[in-house]
């Protein structure tokens, strides 16, 4: 919800790589402007089989997109055995859980399943280090947790800055969004 997808650069370095992931395909917006942009191939994955179904008619179109319906968590490794060790990846995690309908969120997981996302991205052997993005970065702040949201159930920005770690990354902040990036950018 935080980041308004426009020309893909961090630290005014572009951020499109061979490969989009995302988590949480919502309606579609961020998957359409990374097709755009010129990533050649992209995968998303939906859990809210209403949202899925909507983006199955969004992107027939658009044959580099392959979506993918279930759990991050569980979907996510599958995915990760599609790319080539060698294609460079930028994901984009966002399959956390909105407070708008129940349905959106994984009961075995809760309302963010971010830090399984990241061990899942961890344990996947990498020629070149992922970019990883997280939207909502006030969640993980735990200073802004609107009204419907267990602030129980999402990790803070010191347990993500320990995952970015375990993979070689660091972590900045920017525009609502965490990026996970090697030292070196």
């Amino acid at each position: 919800m935080g980041w308004i997808l426009s020309d893909f650069t961090f630290k005014h370095r572009s951020i499109v790589r061979d490969v989009f992931v995302e988590t949480g395909t919502f309606n579609g917006a961020s998957l359409m402007r990374a097709a755009l942009i010129g990533f050649k191939s992209l995968h998303s994955i939906e859990l809210f089989r209403p949202s899925y179904e909507n983006a199955l008619e969004q992107f027939k179109l658009f044959p580099q997109v392959r979506l993918h319906f279930g759990s991050s968590p569980t979907v996510l490794p599958y995915v990760l055995s599609l790319i080539p060790s060698s294609q460079t990846v930028t994901f984009w995690l966002d399959a956390h859980y909105q407070a708008r309908i129940p349905e959106e969120k994984d009961p075995n997981v809760g309302e963010c399943p971010i830090l399984a996302e990241l061990d899942i991205i961890r344990r996947h052997t990498w020629l070149v280090k992922p970019v990883i993005l997280i939207d909502d970065a006030h969640m993980f702040r735990h200073e802004e947790i609107p009204k419907g949201f267990d602030k129980t159930q999402w990790p803070d920005v010191k347990q993500i800055t320990e995952k970015f770690g375990a993979m070689g990354l660091v972590l900045h902040e920017h525009n609502d969004i965490l990026y996970g990036v090697v030292p070196e950018w």
